[in-house]
């Protein structure tokens, strides 16, 4: 695919960038929709979030999970709006429940 390139996952969509994919907004079914569209298994580069709106953000948790045993060595970027405290609070929980050691960065956009 060239660069710019976007592919719809429902709601959500990805767009190939110079780094890699990047996820915009990941609701519920997002890492099916994913896998379903045969992306890297290891995920997007970065995540970003417009909104801390709960439809938004409910297939999180789930994405995150199937980046799981998939050897990543990048970082994964999340940037989500400030003062939203839902995404934080699944990032958090998902590396306290499932993965502690997996490279991940949160960021604030204004």
């Amino acid at each position: 695919m060239s660069m710019g390139a976007i592919v719809e996952l429902g709601s959500a969509y990805a767009q190939l960038q110079s780094e890699g994919w990047v996820l915009h907004n990941c609701p519920d079914g997002t890492a099916s929709a994913w896998r379903d569209r045969a992306l890297p298994e290891t995920g997007p580069v970065r995540i970003v979030f417009e909104s801390g709106d709960p439809e938004q953000v409910a297939g999180l948790f789930a994405v995150l999970l199937s980046m799981i045993g998939v050897h990543r060595e990048s970082t994964l970027e999340i940037i989500h709006p400030l003062f939203d405290e839902a995404v934080p609070s699944i990032v958090e929980a998902w590396l306290k429940s499932a993965s502690p050691n997996f490279p991940v960065s949160l960021e604030t956009a204004s």
